[in-house]
């Protein structure tokens, strides 16, 4: 005789009530959790515990379960609201208007660092909930005081929209990035508009399969980048629409856009008081956005040699964008035929790794350099490097 499904108590926490829904959802439409778990690439027995409140779920794979029972968003929006939502993180927070600028950015900094080295998780939540206390603050603090509080709240939402990117969850990461866009806009802060709308909104559609979308939003970041008067940040959002438009297969327009991106760079004042968040982009990473074009348009020769400039040259702060191009370095190795070079690569990119908490965007971007070495499933060290990355996958499982 079959053994009874566990009894759920919804009411014992957040993931217990998410998990209940979950069952009481897929049971309405006839579905098993093995027919479910298959749909969406786990076991039925992790599904299973996610039920049981046993496992924690993570947003891509509420997405795609979301997408499995044809939920259209329900399981998503439930997830927010009774998993990522830490009660305590906003049941403690106390903000002084004439403070909270600086409460916010001193919180902002300090997980914008933890979030170069994918170690910003754990503070989200909060992130979220003093940015929206902030929001009710700003309306009673004169004019300048108000703008400097809104750009805080601007920054805050931005960095929160672009960790959910990188976590899997778009839904939340367009909201936060719609959020930042209106404090940024309240705030008169075009450089900050232009960041929110090329290199973060433009870049997340293009990663996610939407290039002509990416393209689009490039150009319209490219106009407030412009207006602002920071060529760093003008380079930086060409180097966006470059991506995209390498993306689409449109070799010329990238490679001219990019050539722009590096004039601008050249004329840029290095003694400019450049906003914190603009660190991240400098030559090397102008040599790496190059390498990741140059891989799409298939000239994996020229691509391999702007990545290894990067790599050469890159701030070790930033250990995801490291990561992330040291990949692709092991593409454009692969598509060459050069298997141990592309092993070689792969290796690197996962002692980065090892001990990090590897967000779902960089762990699609190893299982897919992993797909790749299939086709080299009879060299050796092919088959050692594939279990190094069955690693990283099953770990983050």
């Amino acid at each position: 005789m079959a053994q009874s499904p566990k009894r759920l108590e919804p009411w014992a926490s957040g993931p217990a009530a998410f998990g209940a829904e979950l069952r009481r959802l897929r049971e309405s439409r006839g579905r098993s959790l093995v027919s479910v778990a298959a749909e969406v690439h786990v076991s039925a027995a992790l599904l299973g515990k996610i039920e049981k409140a046993d496992r924690r779920i993570s947003p891509d794979l509420v997405a795609r379960v979301d997408a499995a029972l044809t939920a259209e968003g329900a399981l998503l929006e439930l997830f927010r609201e009774l998993v990522l939502v830490d009660p305590q993180a906003v049941t403690e927070i106390s903000l002084a208007a004439e403070s909270a600028s600086d409460v916010l950015q001193r919180m902002t900094r300090k997980i914008r660092y933890a979030d170069h080295v994918m170690d910003a998780g754990s503070e989200l939540n909060k992130l979220v909930a003093y940015g929206n206390c902030a929001q009710g603050l700003s309306s009673s603090l004169p004019e300048v005081a108000r703008k400097e509080l809104r750009r805080a709240i601007g920054e805050a939402f931005q960095l929160a929209g672009w960790i959910r990117f990188d976590h899997g969850d778009i839904f939340s990461a367009r909201r936060l990035f719609a959020s930042a866009t209106r404090a940024a806009r309240d705030a008169d802060a075009l450089d900050l508009l232009a960041y929110i709308a090329g290199p973060n909104s433009a870049f997340m559609a293009t990663f996610c399969g939407d290039a002509a979308t990416g393209v689009q939003g490039s150009y319209t970041a490219l106009g407030w980048a412009r207006r602002s008067g920071n060529r760093r940040l003008t380079a930086f959002t060409m180097a966006i629409a470059a991506r995209a438009h390498a993306r689409l297969g449109e070799a010329r327009q990238a490679l001219e856009v990019l050539d722009s991106a590096a004039e601008e760079l050249d004329r840029h004042d290095p003694s400019n008081d450049d906003p914190e968040w603009l660190s991240v982009f400098d030559r090397s990473a102008l040599d790496g956005h190059r390498g990741s074009c140059l891989l799409d348009i298939g000239r994996c020769d020229d691509a391999l040699k702007w990545l290894r400039e990067q790599d050469a040259a890159g701030d070790q702060r930033f250990l995801r964008n490291r990561v992330i191009w040291r990949l692709d370095s092991a593409r454009a190795l692969l598509a060459m035929g050069e298997v141990e070079g592309g092993c070689a690569a792969i290796v690197d990119a996962f002692e980065a790794v090892r001990s990090k908490p590897v967000p779902p965007r960089v762990l699609s971007m190893f299982s897919s350099v992993a797909g790749v070495l299939t086709q080299w499933k009879n060299y050796p060290m092919a088959a050692q490097t594939s279990e190094l990355v069955e690693q990283i996958i099953g770990a983050c499982d």
